[in-house]
């Protein structure tokens, strides 16, 4: 499983990846309005759209995905901002633009089952109602 760090010393050289951290909206405009790649990753293959899941800023994630982020994008376990995310507002914009809650990661984990377990234990049930998962 991949977790934010912010002490991460690939987003020390990739500012719309720490934009997306630190959920400074202005900054991360600005580095995609000038032609920064919203689908740029770091050293374990999240993207902006992982980053910005992870620590909840659906701000962030709507901003990435207006300038063409991949909503599917996995990193390199196969997790898609879906599995990091734990914020009720940021899962509902994920799945309401079309990440579905079934798809697994390499371990063959859901982000549903990555609740279940209890991995993710902010992540509300509600959201998950009437969803099924596949282990």
């Amino acid at each position: 499983m991949s977790y934010v760090f912010i002490n991460d010393s690939t987003q020390n050289t990739a500012p719309l990846l720490q934009a997306c951290i630190d959920g400074d909206m202005g900054y991360a405009k600005r580095l995609l309005e000038t032609g920064c790649d919203p689908n740029m990753r770091d050293s374990r293959g999240r993207t902006g759209m992982h980053l910005a899941a992870a620590r909840g800023n659906v701000e962030t994630c709507r901003l990435l995905h207006k300038f063409g982020a991949d909503l599917l994008a996995t990193d390199y376990h196969g997790n898609t901002a879906l599995h990091l995310c734990g914020h009720v507002d940021t899962i509902q914009f994920l799945v309401s633009n079309g990440l579905k809650i079934d798809i697994c990661n390499h371990n063959g984990t859901t982000p549903l089952v990555l609740q279940s377990d209890g991995v993710l234990t902010r992540m509300p049930f509600a959201c998950w109602k009437g969803s099924r998962s596949r282990r």
